[in-house]
């Protein structure tokens, strides 16, 4: 209501500001589009690189889409949907599974960021010029290293038991590794020091049971009764699959991937669970923050578990020391 008070030209300015304020259009959030390429199915739902990306302040259907390519094993298809990803524009490229996967995108980009979760040597297979610069448009975590199988095959043989002879499982396009060669080296003076026969068994096509069940019959016949299962031996065969044989065969073994644990594998010696997926997560903050992948230095876990089945142990007529038992973070009954 007018009561006849004179109102300032600045009162006026400041009203006007106001008004054009409240019915100016809001500018609408930038939707961040991240590619996944993977060999194996990616569930954006349940992963924990989307719960962490979501406290990190990307919500899914608000500023974040995931633009998802799975390959269902057939690693085949990863250069084509590596291309679409490109052609769908993301603003950068996760690869999950494997580096097949992250080759596949780098060589479809020069430009688009890419995060690998990679469980071989990126400097190895030619990804990064080296952990701490990597380079180029690649960046993100690994798990590779020495320590790792070591650990595991050292875990295995306290379950065993003394002198009970020992293998490991490999996929044999990998023996040609250097790294791969240098960790079978290690492993095999780690079992020669506990005075323990060791075999090597390799699987020549992944996606072949037979050809996993043959690999076993090879170190049964050695009289192994602990393996080292290195992941991509068992890649195109279903966990059910592995379990099995490995039970038939009156087997124990370890391995890095957690989930197998609770399947039936005797033991998994992994890193905490989403840890890595949680990683990834960081690095995609920060490239879409502006950071350059060639800057950002390459990531190693720093925490791991260890998970026991005793089902299985009771399966095998083994008793798990006490002491392994009490170092355990997860026990399966």
């Amino acid at each position: 209501m007018d009561d006849g008070t004179p109102v300032s030209a600045g009162r006026r300015l400041a009203f006007a500001v106001l008004v054009a304020a409240a019915t100016k259009p809001a500018i609408a959030e930038r939707v961040y589009r991240v590619g996944v390429l993977g060999v194996e199915g990616f569930d954006a739902s349940g992963s924990a690189i989307t719960d962490e990306l979501a406290r990190r302040g990307y919500v899914a259907g608000r500023n974040l889409q995931f633009v998802v390519k799975n390959a269902e094993s057939n690693a085949g298809l990863l250069d084509v949907m590596a291309a679409e990803l490109v052609t769908d524009k993301v603003d950068v490229i996760v690869s999950v599974s494997s580096n097949a996967s992250a080759w596949a995108a780098k060589r479809a980009t020069a430009t688009i960021p890419i995060v690998m979760l990679s469980s071989r040597d990126p400097v190895e297979d030619g990804l990064v010029k080296s952990l701490a610069r990597p380079g180029g448009n690649v960046t993100g975590s690994t798990t590779e290293g020495l320590e790792l199988p070591t650990k595991r095959l050292q875990l295995l043989m306290e379950a065993l038991q003394p002198r009970a002879p020992v293998g490991v499982l490999i996929y044999e396009p990998f023996m040609t590794r250097p790294s791969v060669r240098k960790t079978v080296e290690a492993l095999e003076a780690i079992a020669k020091t506990d005075k323990r026969p060791f075999a090597v068994a390799a699987v020549r096509k992944v996606e072949r049971g037979d050809d996993l069940e043959r690999s076993l019959e090879f170190l049964r016949a050695r009289g192994v009764t602990g393996v080292l299962i290195n992941s991509w031996s068992t890649i195109g065969a279903s966990i059910e699959r592995v379990v099995s044989l490995f039970l038939r065969n009156g087997m124990a073994s370890i391995m890095e991937w957690g989930g197998f644990a609770e399947a039936g594998i005797l033991m998994t010696y992994a890193e905490a669970t989403g840890e890595p997926e949680r990683r990834v997560a960081a690095f995609v903050d920060r490239i879409l923050k502006g950071a350059r992948p060639a800057d950002l230095p390459i990531e190693r876990g720093t925490r791991f578990e260890l998970a026991i089945n005793l089902k299985t142990a009771a399966a095998l007529h083994i008793e798990i020391p006490k002491k392994l038992l009490l170092r355990a973070d997860t026990l399966i009954r």
